[in-house]
């Protein structure tokens, strides 16, 4: 009598989720519930940083595992599992936006942060950046913001990020440089907008 496969498999270990892949890939469907047990949330909180509207990043977890499901045979047996997830979030939500054709990023989670004792002049001025801040973000490419919302927002490790993004962690220091240089950019721009 043979166990079920999630029980064979190391629970949160990447091996683990590489292996539940494979029987996926193999026809086992019935594993894909562990898969998104396991990666559902983080998903979610991935893409809603992307999006900014909780309804729409529950429906691209949805549309992420639907795409696995339709795509598992593009899975690797052996590579990482994670990545080649991350790369079906990112390519739903860049579809969406596509379908849209607005842009994304409402509310991007950067939060207002008060100083200790801000005079009234002094909360207007912060607002004021946290606003442009906002806008400025919203400006940078979906590429730009994902790579921010993983260093910055979710402070993960530049390996972390890397084997997400399949790239090296000199990449990802490039890309995060790069993205906060052009956020720096547009956020300089908006600045002299607002101030003429």
């Amino acid at each position: 009598m043979s166990e079920r496969w999630p029980q064979r498999v190391a629970e949160g270990s990447a091996g683990g989720d590489t292996d539940l892949m494979a029987a996926v890939t193999a026809g086992r469907l019935e594993c894909l519930g562990e898969l998104f047990e396991r990666h559902h949330r983080p998903l979610y909180v991935f893409l809603l940083r992307l999006t900014a509207e909780p309804a729409v990043a529950e429906d691209l977890v949805q549309e992420v595992f639907l795409r696995l499901i339709k795509y598992r045979g593009s899975f690797r047996s052996g590579a990482p599992f994670e990545p080649w997830l991350y790369t079906l979030a990112r390519n739903a939500a860049i579809d969406h936006h596509r379908r849209r054709g607005a842009a994304p990023l409402e509310d991007d989670g950067l939060e207002e942060r008060p100083s200790p004792a801000p005079g009234v002049e002094r909360e207007a001025e912060s607002r004021q950046a946290v606003g442009l801040l906002r806008q400025a973000f919203r400006g940078l490419s979906t590429e730009q913001r994902e790579v921010l919302v993983l260093a910055r927002f979710e402070e993960r490790p530049y390996a972390d990020i890397a084997e997400r993004l399949g790239c090296t962690v000199g990449a990802v220091k490039v890309r995060v440089h790069r993205a906060v240089r052009r956020l720096g950019e547009i956020y300089g721009d908006l600045s002299q907008e607002r101030a003429s």
